[in-house]
Formats: C-alpha cells, structure tokens, sequence
C-alpha cells in the first residue's frame, strides 16, 4: 500500500499536482510508520521534500530533505541520498546562497562517481553551470555546461541538452555576445517544442525577445515578446484546466464519500435531513465561491490585457524615438564627412597650390640673390615641411585612396604605412570579393579601423597589430588585434573614453555589432560584424 500511494504522487508531482502528491506521500509515510517499514522513508521525505521545494515553502523542505538524508546514513541508500543532496542544492541556490549550494553538489558528485552514475554525474555539471553563472563566474560555468552537453548529446537527452544550451545562451547575453546568444536560443526553441516543454519554450523566448531589444531589433523583439505573451496565457489556460479537473476530481471523491455516510446513516432520519441540509449549504457556498472566482479571474484578466496593450504602446513610442535619434546621428555623421571632405580639398587644392608655388618662387630667386641664399635655403625647408604636413593633414581628413579605389585598398595602404612610419608589425589580411560598399559606409569602416589603430598607437606600446577582414554576401565579419598592454574593459567603458566612445557609436550607426576582449598585459581584441 505505502507503494501505491508514493506512485500517486509521484504521477501527481509529474503533473505539476503538488497539493494533491504532498497528501498522498505524508499517507505513504504514515503507513510506513504504522507497519514498521523505515527503509522506505528516506525516499519518501526526499519525494516530499521536493514537492515542498515546488510550492516554495523552504523550511518545510529542507526539513523534509534533511530527514531524508538521516534515513538513507541509517539504511544505506547511496542513489536517493545523492539525488537528495542533488535536490538540497536547488533548493539553497534558490535562496542565493551559492557558497551552500556547490557543497551540496560536490557531495551527490562524490556520490554519484563511487556508482559510477553517468547521468547523475552529468546533472551536477548541469547544476554546477547554473550556480557559477549566477554567481557571474561565466568561464567555469560554460566548462560545466560543456561537460553535460557531451553526455546529454550523446544519450539523446533532450530535455537535458535545452537546460545546458540555454544556460550558455543567458551567459553569452550577459557578455554582450548577442548573435552567439541568438544561435543557442534558436535551437532550444526548437528542441522545446519537439518535445512539448511549454514552460521552458515561454522562458526561451522571452530572453531572445530579452536579445533582440538589446541589439536595438525592435521589430524582432516586439515579434518574440508577442509569442511569449500568446504562450504564458495558453499555459495559463492549461494550468487553470488542470486545477478545475482536479477540483472536479476531489469534489467526485467527497460526494461518493458522502454517499457512503448516507447509506451508512439511512436508519437514522434526524441524521439524512442535517447531512442533506449541510451538503446544500455547502453547494450553495461553492456556486458562492466559483462565482467570486470567476469575477477574480475575469478581473485579473482584463488588468492583464490592459497592462499589455500599454506595453506595446510605449514600445511603439520608444520605437519611434528611436528611429528620430537614428535619423538625426545619420544626418549628422554624413554632415561631418561632407565637411572632412570639403577642408581636405580646400588644403590639397588651395592652400598646397600656393605652398608649392611660393616654394618654387624661392627657387627660381636662390641662384639671383647669393647673398640672402642660407636664408632662401631655410625658407624653402620650411615651406617643403608645411606642404608635406597639409598634404599629411589633407590624406588623414579624407584619404585619396578611400575615394578613389575604395575601403579595401585604403585598409591596406593605412597598415604599409603603420609599419612604414612606426616602430611596429602591422598586417592586414582581406578575404573575398573586394566589391565597393556604399560610399557612406565606406567612410565610417575606415574611421572605425583607423580610430582603433589610432588607439594602440597612443596607448597600447603595441609591437604588433592584426586586422583580419572576411566579405561575406550579407556581412563583413572584422577582427582587429594588438599585443599592447590591455585594460579592464569594464572600467574603460564607465569612464567612456572618447576613442571607445567614437567607435561604438559609428558602429551602432552602420547597425553592426562589436565585442572587445582585453586584460591587463594581454592586448586587446575587437571582433565586430557589419551588415552590407
């Protein structure tokens, strides 16, 4: 009997029926005490324990967990002593604390290794992940994800495989890896929904809605944030279902219990009449309270709805005033290279005309005036120096190259020169069709790539600097590189230097995105993709 009882609620704890499987482990457990069976316990409390965990009332969980544990040391039951330190993990970390947590983990490890247990080993790298990640420690958590998606992969867990690639997906988000992000969000939605997990197909695409919005995608975000909002109210309707089958269930039971009472009772008339007179007072206080339910719900509904349309609408109005901003940083930008272009070709053709020109006025007058020819000498250096430094101010204001044959060959001549004219190794490497991009955005690649290269020049101490470039059909994927001296990206970016300031927001403009990579004596890493 203790067993039939703890397979009900083990069937009503898989249907998400708490209530109903906490009554029918606490009976298993009384039956249990009534026959004398105590090695049955520690399976039992460790069943409640979780149920308990699932309706959010910790101390009665732990309590529970913690009973179960002195049962399984006092009838040895090393795999449900190892699953319970397993479910004691959860149940600290909920409660955030973390330092808790990866010591109970570590002891269903040790557990799980002496049975020599693969899956149950695998599910504490999954959990191990899980703490590391919200602690923030996001390198030794992807090395657990990593760990679990190996056996999970290999199994063909499904279920297992969603939890470890949405829990990379969530760190990749934090790092501002978005297209990363998007990739393993992606495929736990579709593995979600091939084997029906609603709750987790809701929380998936409530983070790429989450991703998209970060990446400025408002149309995408606002896609996904419907879906989410359609899913959580379809669930909603499911749970609410599950909940009126239920009560219908329990109400069948008393009324057959009921039943029995009466036959039972049937001799004594006084009796009938008060358990009739009861069971319609008890009607009409259900209808009472079915009806005040109903106004609830219909109440929290229309709330609900009301609260999403004013979401929606405020996201149209931030969506709106994004564009604005958009728009008026174009106009800006492109008015800034117009000028850039206008006072370069003011100073080539203007200002180094004359320069030339006086410079070789001094020329033709050398050879006539011997005796003012050291000052005549001098003169001319300095108007040689003048017009070599408008010619140098002219190309850095609007490269001829850039205009003339485009980004690529401009790149390229700007790292010659880098390794010309400075003490350091630079390499550019172009990959694939090297077509013209629109003129506009060719301007901003180069400001962009020359903005960085500038950077390293004046901070890094740099003895070597990389720019890789792949031109693929709908992208251009850009890693630029120094070995210089690093910093804390974190801190950079709170004191917003005006060169990272410059580059994220050309890079923004061009609806691309970056990464930067740095640590003190470690060089830096820009790793960006551009649409084209």
């Amino acid at each position: 009997m203790p067993v039939f009882f703890n397979s009900l609620g083990n069937y009503f704890l898989e249907t998400s029926a708490y209530d109903s499987a906490a009554i029918y482990y606490h009976k298993a457990i009384e039956l249990c005490d009534l026959i004398g069976r105590e090695k049955s316990l520690g399976t039992l409390f460790s069943n409640l324990g979780k149920v308990y965990m699932m309706l959010e009332e910790f101390e009665n969980a732990r309590k529970y967990l913690n009973m179960s544990i002195e049962y399984d040391k006092k009838y040895p039951d090393k795999v449900n002593m190892a699953r319970t330190y397993n479910k004691l993990g959860g149940l600290v970390n909920k409660e955030n604390d973390f330092r808790k947590a990866l010591r109970y983990y570590e002891r269903a490890d040790s557990l799980f290794r002496e049975m020599d247990d693969a899956r149950g080993i695998h599910n504490v790298h999954l959990n191990f992940g899980d703490v590391y990640r919200q602690q923030g420690k996001y390198g030794p958590a992807i090395h657990h994800y990593n760990k679990a998606l190996g056996y999970y992969q290999e199994q063909g867990l499904a279920e297992g495989n969603v939890a470890a690639w949405h829990g990379k997906a969530e760190i990749y988000f934090k790092q501002k890896k978005y297209g990363r992000a998007l990739i393993l969000y992606d495929s736990c939605l579709r593995l979600a929904t091939e084997y029906g997990d609603l709750n987790r197909r809701r929380d998936i695409l409530g983070s790429i809605s989450k991703t998209y919005y970060s990446i400025g995608n408002l149309r995408k975000a606002y896609e996904f944030q419907s879906r989410f909002y359609d899913l959580k109210d379809s669930i909603f309707d499911l749970e609410k279902s599950e909940k009126i089958a239920d009560l219908l269930l329990k109400y069948e039971k008393e009324k057959d219990q009921l039943h029995i009472a009466t036959q039972q009772k049937e001799i004594l008339a006084k009796d009938l009449r008060i358990s009739k007179r009861t069971y319609q007072r008890n009607i009409f206080l259900f209808s009472g309270l079915g009806i005040i339910a109903l106004i609830m719900f219909l109440f929290i509904f229309f709330r609900y709805k009301a609260r999403k349309d004013k979401i929606i609408a405020r996201q149209k109005i931030r969506q709106l005033e994004e564009e604005k901003k958009l728009l008026a940083a174009r106009f800006l930008v492109e008015g800034q290279e117009e000028e850039r272009k206008r006072i370069a070709k003011e100073l080539h053709d203007g200002l180094g005309v004359l320069l030339s020109v006086a410079k070789m006025q001094f020329s033709a007058i050398k050879d006539t005036s011997p005796k003012n020819k050291p000052l005549i000498e001098k003169a001319t250096r300095f108007l040689e120096q003048a017009s070599g430094d408008v010619r140098k101010i002219s190309h850095n204001m609007m490269p001829g190259l850039l205009t003339k044959l485009g980004l690529y060959e401009a790149l390229e001549d700007l790292f010659e020169k880098l390794s010309d004219t400075e003490d350091i190794q630079a390499l550019c490497e172009i990959n694939g069709a090297k077509e013209r991009l629109p003129e506009n955005k060719e301007i901003m690649l180069y400001r962009i790539i020359q903005e960085m290269a500038n950077n390293t020049l004046k901070h890094a101490e740099a003895t070597k600097v990389e720019l890789h470039m792949d031109v693929l059909p709908e992208r251009l994927d850009i890693r630029f590189s120094d070995n210089g001296k690093g910093f804390e990206v974190e801190e950079e970016g709170e004191q917003k230097s005006m060169g990272l300031q410059s580059i994220w927001s050309r890079v923004k403009f061009l609806n691309g995105t970056i990464s930067i990579e740095s640590s003190p004596g470690k060089g830096i890493v820009y790793t960006m993709q551009i649409p084209v």
